[in-house]
């Protein structure tokens, strides 16, 4: 699972985005198939936690019975915890966080979409021409509600600015590790890692969820990734993740007021540098 506002300082530093700038955990539950005796013509399935939070999916996502969509109600073999969403939340995999609904309440299924504030009002890709609040208001109903996640990467080591003197130094490689990600099932294909800006590119090498744990041809996990690359200090790193449909991130991030699925080159600067101690 991830959350659909991760990376999003990256286009705060572009422009001042409404939204706080942001574990891994093994979850069980029930099957929504079990649970929904009947579709009927239906098209959503709306989850609701109380009066202030409520979000929906689409009912083919939440009967597919290789979409994995789960009422949790353990973490890690033991009960959820508050904060994660106790006494049952919903798991919606290849979906942004915000479609797992925490202190689930009730379940509706029902021919629209949920008139929840935030499914109507926030997680939406609002164009970048709109700047503020009061402009938001005329596209809240003609935008989209996210779904499916993006595809992602994500420099975790080094940190920025952390690399050690004399690799830096004598221009040594570099131990490059991350992860990917991307939504709908779709499997990391390629994961690119560049130490010059972008100017030349090595292949990191996959560590995927072997095909066996699968119960589906779909990807749920992320996909950790390393790889070997020369840097210098205060010239750009990046990774950039390919998926199974073909879709790439791009060099440059899409601002749009919300921050959210900022789906850029994941980029650190090397511009300082670990010394030995004395």
């Amino acid at each position: 699972m991830a959350m659909q506002g991760n990376r999003r300082d990256g286009l705060h530093k572009v422009k001042h985005t409404e939204g706080v700038c942001i574990k891994l955990r093994s979850e069980q539950g029930k099957s929504v198939i079990g649970i929904h005796a009947s579709m009927g013509h239906s098209a959503t399935l709306h989850c609701e936690e109380d009066e202030c939070y409520g979000s929906s999916i689409p009912l083919s996502k939440a009967v597919d019975e290789f979409g994995d969509v789960l009422l949790a109600y353990e973490m890690n073999g033991s009960p959820l915890t508050r904060d994660h969403g106790f006494p049952i939340r919903v798991v919606v995999p290849g979906y942004i966080g915000a479609r797992s609904v925490k202190f689930l309440k009730s379940i509706r299924i029902q021919n629209k979409e949920s008139s929840a504030y935030y499914q109507q009002h926030d997680y939406k890709i609002l164009p970048e021409n709109v700047a503020n609040n009061k402009q938001a208001e005329e596209y809240w109903s003609i935008t989209p509600a996210i779904g499916e996640y993006n595809v992602q990467s994500f420099v975790c080591d080094p940190p920025e600015g952390l690399v050690d003197a004399p690799v830096l130094a004598n221009a040594q490689p570099v131990k490059v590790q991350g992860y990917a990600l991307s939504g709908g099932g779709r499997s990391i294909q390629r994961v690119d890692v560049s130490g010059d800006d972008g100017n030349s590119w090595v292949h990191a090498e996959l560590q995927c969820q072997p095909a066996d744990e699968r119960t589906s041809s779909y990807t749920w996990s992320w996909t950790l990734w390393t790889a070997s690359v020369h840097v210098k200090p205060g010239i750009r790193l990046v990774s950039r993740a390919v998926d199974s449909a073909g879709n790439i991130q791009q060099e440059f991030p899409v601002w749009n007021l919300r921050g959210v699925l900022n789906g850029a080159w994941r980029t650190v600067k090397p511009a300082s540098a670990i010394e030995e101690p004395q």
